[in-house]
């Protein structure tokens, strides 16, 4: 046998372990903010108010329009951004958290390599694809990754004889993704959903019962009595919500669903679409939590945001803002610590201690691997595999940022 089909054989048998011991029935839902989120807008320090708004300019969020909330360890006064009306009183009652000035350690790539891809639109957490023994797609994957998030790039490489290896045979999986979006038409708004993904690890179920499971969802998500807003992202949870009650009938115990929400390159006349994409990711976030209040299930299920990066602080000559670095995340559930922001606000100045460019590219104060690695270790990740899905996590002296209890 070889090395490499070795290593194979020790990972499958690995992942097959970890799913047996993942048992406790948790799951995490994740919101993928594409393009970029301007965590900036997102929440505001206010005890650095003056120095925000004199480098957002007519970006700026007026004072007495910002949500305020006050942390419970600090009592700092933070604002939310106006359309986050919804979160703002999660937050007062210690259901939801922010996680501050998160980012790549490598900088801020396009293509967010934290993600596994698994076609055009739709994708899981790595480090949960990982741990899961969900197959890359042959030699070259990371490639293939890159190429299903991009179609258009990956149409003319594909014309290439020989650009790319075979992709290895299907096996069964634990992925499922094509679940109906009641609302497709939310895509005329340029706010492109595709519909979300899901794993549930060490469940493959065969054709037959895959064909039941979205009209068990269907029927499981109509008993709910939680109104959820007629947005695409709205739909998507609404189906998250279904599957998390219809799961149990085909045997899943822990479950990762990957929802996204695009739109947040706003390189342009930023204010209005930006308001307008946190009002819709603020009612279907508020609405989910409430319906797994509802089910009984809030203290095993948590919610959290991604993006690729935030934007400069400094707005462009198009009333839009650049490609960033360091940005916030939020994250909500009966588990979560809240009422606080963990981790350090970068100081809000251009050509600051933490601004790498001048013009506010912020430096993150805590990487994306923290950030996962205290999702993934809530989720039943035991720190053998957390080193094997997140190798990276062993370099910092603090691998987990404490925001989610057991």
């Amino acid at each position: 046998m070889t090395t490499a089909g070795m290593g194979a054989v020790l990972g499958g048998l690995g992942a097959q372990k970890a799913n047996a011991a993942r048992s406790n029935g948790r799951a995490l839902v994740c919101i993928y903010l594409f393009g970029g989120n301007d965590a900036n807008n997102t929440i505001v320090p206010l005890f650095q108010y003056a120095s925000y708004a004199a480098a957002r300019g007519e970006l700026a969020i007026a004072a007495d329009e910002l949500l305020r909330v006050r942390t419970a360890a600090g009592q700092e006064e933070y604002g939310f951004h106006p359309s986050l009306s919804e979160l703002q009183p999660l937050f007062q009652s210690g259901t939801m958290a922010v996680v501050g000035n998160v980012g790549s350690a490598d900088g801020a790539p396009s293509i967010d390599p934290s993600l596994r891809y698994l076609r055009p639109g739709y994708a899981l957490p790595g480090w949960a694809a990982e741990s899961a023994g969900v197959a890359r797609l042959g030699e070259g994957s990371v490639m293939k990754d890159i190429l299903n998030a991009l179609p258009e790039v990956g149409d003319l490489v594909r014309k290439v004889p020989g650009a790319l290896t075979a992709a290895a045979p299907q096996q069964p999986s634990p992925v499922y993704t094509g679940f109906p979006n009641p609302l497709a038409e939310s895509r005329r708004t340029g706010n492109q959903t595709t519909g979300l993904a899901m794993l549930a690890p060490g469940v493959a179920l065969p054709s037959q019962d895959r064909a039941r499971l979205a009209p068990e969802m269907a029927r499981a998500a109509a008993s709910l009595r939680t109104a959820f807003p007629e947005t695409g992202l709205g739909a998507q949870l609404y189906q998250v919500a279904g599957l998390l009650k219809a799961g149990r009938q085909f045997g899943m115990g822990n479950q990762v669903f990957f929802c996204s929400l695009g739109g947040f390159a706003t390189r342009a006349m930023q204010l209005e679409p930006h308001a307008a994409l946190l009002k819709e990711l603020s009612a279907g976030m508020a609405a989910f939590y409430r319906a797994t209040e509802e089910m009984g299930i809030s203290q095993n299920v948590t919610t959290f945001t991604d993006s690729e990066y935030s934007r400069t602080l400094q707005p462009n000559r198009s009333s839009g803002t650049e490609a960033a670095w360091g940005g916030h995340q939020l994250v909500l559930g009966g588990s979560v610590l809240g009422g606080d922001v963990y981790g350090r606000f970068p100081v809000l100045s251009p050509g600051g201690p933490d601004d790498v460019t001048g013009k506010g590219v912020f430096r993150p104060s805590q990487s994306k691997d923290q950030y996962a690695a205290t999702l993934a270790t809530w989720y039943g990740l035991e720190y053998p595999e957390l080193v094997r899905t997140i190798p990276r996590i062993t370099s910092y002296a603090k691998p987990a940022l404490g925001f989610v209890a057991g």
